[in-house]
């Protein structure tokens, strides 16, 4: 499943050189929320502790700066990114689309949080497979990232993930494993710490590669990615089941069984996963 993506590194500098301590405190507790999303998200009550975390940081920054100021904003939109892991995607598209609107009026659709909104917002539609228009959202706002921050930026290349996602959605899937085999390998080659999305991105080029019948390539790009989820996350994490849930789709369309099989055997009983993207 794709994420919005929360913003940690940029949440965090606008809280740097502000004179209130109020402020830096909530950061913290932002940021420790959203860590436990990361280690172990797929379970409620983490989105939970993570969403009450971002509560506060959001009315301190509305009446430090303001509703509409970008600050105020960003930490909307990675509340919104919770409340969608959390499984609430309409509460969620709901308040992106407020948010995005209200972006494209008050610092017009340019603005760096503007794109980081809209691409959001994009991220959860293809959760909802409202692919044709996370397709267009996701579209528009990439000449724009590219522009203003390179094709290496991690807001640049989530949006291309998104995007590939939706064309996928669409039936465009040569289209998408084009765009995530150089997702892809961008990160390979310009990330040499790697990057937190790469399991993803590997994730959903697998699953192209599978429905394009290249079998070997993607058995290969699949059990990376299973490798990468278990190893960042846990067996138990929702992403580390999709994977495991793809791998059996491959082997099955694969025609080998026992292969299937084995994988089915990872899953555990009671947590069944279903192929996603």
């Amino acid at each position: 499943m794709p994420s919005v993506g929360l913003s940690i590194p940029s949440i965090r500098s606008a809280a740097v050189g502000t004179a209130s301590d109020d402020l830096d405190g909530w950061a913290g507790r932002m940021e420790q929320g959203a860590g436990t999303k990361v280690s172990i998200a797929g379970f409620v009550p983490a989105y939970a502790e993570a969403e009450a975390a971002m509560e506060g940081p959001v009315r301190v920054y509305r009446r430090q700066y303001g509703d509409r100021h970008p600050f105020s904003r960003e930490f909307e939109i990675s509340l919104a990114d919770v409340v969608a892991c959390a499984g609430r995607l309409d509460e969620a598209e709901a308040n992106l689309r407020t948010i995005v609107d209200g972006l494209r009026r008050d610092v017009g659709p340019s603005s760096w949080v503007t794109l980081y909104a809209t691409s959001g917002l994009a991220g959860v539609l293809n959760m909802q497979h409202k692919y044709e228009e996370a397709e267009s959202l996701a579209l528009g706002v990439i000449p724009l990232l590219r522009s203003t921050y390179g094709d290496q930026a991690p807001d640049t290349l989530d949006a291309l993930n998104r995007w590939a996602v939706a064309l996928k959605g669409c039936g465009r899937v040569a289209e998408a494993e084009r765009t995530l085999r150089e997702l892809v390998h961008v990160v390979e080659s310009e990330f040499t710490t790697g990057y937190y999305h790469l399991a993803e991105f590997r994730n959903h080029w697998g699953q192209c590669l599978t429905d394009l019948g290249h079998y070997e390539e993607a058995e290969v790009q699949l059990k990376a990615a299973y490798e990468g989820e278990l190893a960042t996350r846990g067996a138990d994490h929702k992403n580390t089941r999709k994977d495991i849930a793809n791998l059996m789709h491959l082997y099955d369309a694969w025609s080998k069984p026992d292969q299937a099989a084995a994988w089915r055997a990872k899953l555990p009983v009671t947590q069944p996963a279903a192929t996603q993207p």
